[in-house]
């Protein structure tokens, strides 16, 4: 079969994000929509909200990310900060659907100011475990950049991705992104990484450590939903490895 060149949707010409009818609320700036050969990619809005508090939920999904997953109050007040936040024209978060099914919630990607503040954009992707292995992540991801880099004509994007996270590191690595450090000492971060027991008492620390900074919102210094999946944040974690894409 022929392969579907990507879609891009202008704001004024398809679905957006902006006030969500089935909840009454307002979710964010207004986005495009994407579409590639497999998937769609519309705007996050409040309708996703179960589906992403399910999948931050899943222990195998957030096992590379500090944050809120063990507090349940917590979570939802942040989770539903996020989802509502503008973070500037063109930027935020898209929510990934599968072509074949468009009502099967799989992850979503993210276009922010990195950490939430800035100066530099950074890009995320989280996803269910069973989307995991097919090439969602980099087809979404991809597209993602694309808009990144072409239509808001963004010097640089970067990407801050545990260096124990394999996985994600070959999606960025795939979408053409490199790492700011030389190879070898990425894998060098990586196998420290991996050899470092993590202590229940010191997981307890970096939990509470994490909060005032959650509480603070999408402005926070430290804040771990611009984690993604394998991927956490450079201010929160000392064996983050980061990655930049660049116009060609």
């Amino acid at each position: 079969m022929a392969s579907i060149p990507p879609i891009r949707c202008a704001p004024n010409s398809c679905a957006i994000a902006g006030a969500d009818p089935l909840r009454g609320e307002v979710t964010g700036a207004a986005l495009p929509e994407f579409r590639s050969e497999r998937l769609w990619l519309r705007p996050r809005t409040l309708r996703d909200y179960d589906a992403c508090l399910a999948m931050d939920r899943d222990p195998e999904v957030t096992r590379h990310i500090p944050g809120p997953w063990a507090d349940p109050e917590l979570h939802v007040a942040f989770l539903r900060t996020r989802i509502t936040s503008d973070y500037g024209p063109g930027l935020g978060y898209w929510s990934v659907f599968a072509r074949s099914a468009p009502d099967r919630f799989l992850g979503w990607v993210l276009l922010i100011p990195e950490d939430a503040k800035g100066p530099d954009i950074e890009i995320g992707w989280r996803f269910i475990r069973a989307a995991w292995g097919r090439g969602y992540a980099r087809e979404a991801a991809r597209l993602v950049l694309d808009h990144g880099l072409g239509d808001l004509a963004l010097p640089r994007i970067v990407a801050g991705i545990a260096a124990a996270n394999h996985a994600s590191i070959r999606v960025a690595e795939k979408i053409g992104m490199r790492p700011l450090a030389p190879r070898n000492a990425v894998a060098a971060t990586a196998a420290t990484t991996a050899a470092t027991p993590r202590s229940g008492a010191s997981m307890r620390k970096q939990r509470v450590s994490l909060r005032p900074d959650i509480a603070a919102g999408p402005r926070a210094a430290a804040d771990p939903d611009l984690s993604r999946l394998g991927q956490s944040g450079a201010a929160l974690h000392s064996s983050v490895i980061r990655f930049v894409a660049t116009a060609r």
